[in-house]
């Protein structure tokens, strides 16, 4: 059951969702690799999970600005220089929008999932994390299967309850 994630920011066209269903839960995919969002969309369900997609570091800044507080869950990679869009982009890895959301004022601090290959960069955004509050989980995108990523978005449907 795979769906496409919503390019550049923009939400995906979904048909209206009926009101007996539950809230489908909103994600963030912070990735510059098409393919492992492609991976990562087919792996979920469209009819419990709504992703927006930001292809690079700048980008992800400026959606974050944009839709605060609306994200359940966000997934995140560390190095981001695949789909930079400006020359300031080249500059903005995953590392910086740690940053940024450990600086927001933001009241929510939704569940972040590292998905970095990189060990280091992983490890420096989840205690960066750790200490702004934000519940972090690193799993490295080689070993995010179907089951674990599933899991990951449940537990972000029990802590909406």
């Amino acid at each position: 059951m795979g769906m496409a994630a919503a390019r550049d920011g923009q939400d995906i066209a979904q048909p209206p969702q009926d009101p007996k269903m539950p809230k489908k839960l909103k994600i963030l995919i912070v990735e510059d690799n098409d393919q492992r969002v492609q991976r990562f969309s087919a792996m979920l369900d469209p009819a419990k999970v709504h992703l927006v997609h930001a292809a690079s570091g700048g980008q992800a800044l400026g959606i974050l600005q944009r839709d605060r507080n609306v994200y359940d869950g966000i997934m995140l990679d560390h190095d981001l220089t695949e789909s930079t869009r400006t020359e300031s982009d080249l500059g903005i890895s995953g590392r910086k929008v740690v940053q940024a959301l450990a600086a927001s004022q933001a009241l929510r601090k939704p569940p972040v999932l590292i998905h970095s290959m990189n060990p280091a960069g992983a490890a420096s955004m989840r205690a960066a994390l750790d200490r702004a509050g934000f519940p972090v989980d690193c799993i490295p995108y080689a070993e995010l299967t179907r089951e674990r990523l599933t899991a990951w978005v449940a537990s972000l449907a029990d802590d909406d309850v």
